[in-house]
């Protein structure tokens, strides 16, 4: 049975919400608890801050790679949600960047491969203040291009 815990902001880095010493201590402490696994969120901006899904060279991995190293060597299964928004903030758009999405998502599969053992793709997006106006249909484009 797999026993999980969610730590969603522990691949944002440094100068957000986790210090280096964060990244190694907290999943130290979540399996001391138990857990099997560990839930974290990686931010469509902070990989890719100049919003140039075309050009996966500008991507920033470092923040993600510790985080994942983190987990890894705690001996922890990894859950990666990959947020569709493309700020920091909640979409306030409208505009369709699913084809963006894809292509970030493949750039995270291909260079983690098979260390993360689950993928979500996106969190509550039912919610118009999380995810541009709560569109199922818009949510499936982003669901067809991840894949």
């Amino acid at each position: 049975m797999t026993f999980g815990m969610g730590q969603p902001e522990l691949p944002w880095g440094v100068g957000n919400v986790c210090t280096p010493a964060d990244v190694l201590r907290i999943p130290l402490e979540v399996k001391a608890l138990g857990a099997t696994a560990l839930r974290m969120t990686c931010l469509w901006a902070q990989i890719d801050p100049t919003l140039r899904a075309d050009d996966p060279a500008t991507f920033k991995w470092a923040n993600l790679d510790s985080a994942l190293d983190a987990v890894e060597a705690a001996g922890l299964d990894i859950m990666l949600c990959i947020e569709p928004r493309r700020s920091l903030t909640p979409i306030a758009s409208t505009a369709d960047h699913s084809p963006d999405y894809g292509q970030l998502c493949g750039a995270i599969a291909q260079r983690y491969g098979d260390r993360i053992k689950w993928y979500e793709i996106g969190n509550e997006v039912n919610s118009a203040k999380r995810f541009s106006g709560a569109n199922a249909s818009r949510y499936a484009d982003y669901l067809r291009e991840a894949f």
